[in-house]
């Protein structure tokens, strides 16, 4: 675990609205020379994301990336709530 801004990758423009929104909200940021603002953000909590198993019709598959770790993440915050 380890959320933060990137200092390698800049902030994507599917990710832009919601940067600037959470570095206008108030919330209680680091000092700006401490991180980088303008890389991409990154959350802090992580799940499998390589080689996820899943059934489709019938079938097992693994896929990868966020289309397998945000729906399990999502499962488990339901659970939890």
């Amino acid at each position: 675990s380890g959320g933060g801004f990137s200092n390698v990758a800049p902030t994507p423009s599917w990710q832009a609205t919601q940067v600037q929104a959470y570095l206008n909200s108030g919330a209680l940021l680091p000092p700006v020379t401490e991180f980088n603002s303008s890389g991409r953000a990154y959350p802090d909590i992580t799940a499998l994301a390589h080689h996820f198993m899943i059934v489709e019709n019938g079938e097992v598959l693994a896929v990868d990336g966020t289309s397998a770790s945000a729906p399990l993440t999502a499962g488990i915050f339901a659970l939890i709530n």
